[in-house]
């Protein structure tokens, strides 16, 4: 075959798949059938029927914090027990331990060994909040940083409304809040909070999912609060569901030495 030939050869084959690709993808779209309507509190239960299967939970992150006190990049490992039980321990570069977080119920015990220092309270705390990423109920913080947020059930005269906007179902809850959901799951994928200005004062999001076992978790997660600043993102590298925890999973130790400051 002699290169003239050779080359219109090529061209027509690459011309017939891309073609083919396109037409299929063509048909995968056009075979989406609309998403249809549906209640409230049947969307919020299908929700926490997926997100029910989530009962144990490892994951190892690597992730950049830009805070108020400047800016950071670690390693993170966490556990869960969900809803309400987890261990965090963080790493800064070359492994260095910075430091470690456990959660049980409304209990938070928080360690930093750079400063030999050990928090403890109550998640009613106010000095205690200020330090934590997501300011919601205890669940919803093991939760979200795992990459799962649930909506509650919602009251008869709630003001919340369902709509569909380019094939996701978004909730909108009173005047502030915005959730997006993905019918593949489904799993929420976003959910902000404004203030009276329209400013966004907390926001979460979920990217690039994937089926860890029984259920879609993302492998980016982002949270950022603007009071106090705090703008966190994790990136997945590898997460193992519903395993059975080893005894002591949850324990950190604290030298006798070091300091507890009881917030």
């Amino acid at each position: 075959m002699s290169g003239r030939h050779f080359l219109r050869y090529t061209f027509f084959l690459t011309l017939l798949i891309s073609i083919l690709f396109l037409a299929g993808c063509a048909g995968f779209l056009a075979s989406k059938r609309p998403l249809r309507q549906m209640e409230p509190a049947e969307l919020i239960q299908q929700l926490q029927a997926h997100y029910a299967k989530l009962n144990t939970y490892q994951g190892f992150a690597t992730f950049t914090a830009a805070t108020e006190l400047g800016g950071f990049r670690g390693f993170m490992e966490i556990r869960s027990i969900n809803p309400d039980s987890m261990w965090i321990k963080v790493e800064g570069p070359f492994g260095i331990d910075v430091g470690m977080i456990r959660m049980a119920e409304r209990d938070v015990l928080m360690y930093n060994p750079f400063d030999n220092t050990a928090f403890h309270g109550n998640l009613d705390s106010l000095e205690l909040k200020r330090l934590l990423p997501i300011e919601l109920e205890n669940s919803q913080m093991v939760l979200g940083l795992q990459g799962v947020l649930i909506l509650n059930p919602i009251e008869q005269d709630s003001n919340v409304t369902l709509s569909i906007v380019d094939r996701n179902y978004v909730f909108r809850l009173g005047e502030s809040e915005t959730v997006w959901i993905d019918p593949d799951g489904p799993v929420i994928t976003r959910w902000e909070r404004r203030n009276e200005i329209d400013e966004i004062v907390w926001e979460w999001q979920g990217k690039s999912y994937q089926k860890k076992g029984k259920v879609r978790l993302p492998q980016l997660v982002k949270i950022k609060r603007s009071d106090p600043k705090q703008d966190i993102t994790l990136r997945y590298s590898q997460v193992r569901t519903n395993r059975k925890m080893k005894r002591g999973w949850s324990e950190i130790k604290i030298p006798e030495d070091v300091h507890v400051i009881e917030l």
